[in-house]
């Protein structure tokens, strides 16, 4: 928490909608947390370079939240999101059109339908070549208890983090 005092973060939202996400952040205890945190609707406007120029006329932004990967590729036209290829340039485009602002970006991404297990869910739904230009992947999953579960994946370390419960 303290960590994050002061910095400033774009939430650029997908699949919901305002109402919904400024909603379930109307749970938070700490207001304060709010303070520097902006949204930007996505849905009609789904693309990267739509996110960039937000990112512009907010001026700094240190932290920003895609939510979600899969809508963004399709907005931006890539009609596969299993191609590799395809996955790959669009991935270095994002990183080119990022590279001004210099801010840490969260991508959420979707897990595979198919019941996958847990070595599969880290890489996530689609082209397993996201997996190459990202530094950490972050899973949250809930087990049969109704207990929720965070774990990461980073590219410096051979094994996941030891698994941690979320209260």
């Amino acid at each position: 928490k303290k960590a994050a005092e002061g910095l400033t973060c774009l939430y650029a939202d997908f699949e919901n909608g305002p109402a919904l996400f400024w909603h379930r952040l109307s749970k938070l205890r700490d207001a304060a947390a709010l303070a520097n945190l902006h949204y930007l609707d996505c849905r009609y406007s789904p693309t990267i370079d739509y996110i960039a120029s937000a990112m512009r006329e907010i001026g700094k932004v240190d932290v920003l939240v895609i939510d979600c990967w899969g809508l963004l590729i399709a907005g931006d036209g890539v009609e596969d999101e299993s191609s590799n290829a395809l996955v790959s340039a669009y991935f270095l485009k994002v990183r080119r059109t990022l590279a001004e602002f210099d801010a840490a970006t969260v991508i959420l991404h979707h897990t595979p339908k198919s019941g996958a297990n847990e070595k599969l869910c880290f890489a996530g739904a689609g082209a397993s070549s996201l997996q190459r230009y990202v530094q950490t992947i972050a899973r949250i999953a809930e087990d049969k208890f109704g207990a929720y579960w965070f774990n990461a994946l980073c590219r410096e370390f051979d094994d996941p983090f030891k698994p941690v419960l979320l209260r």
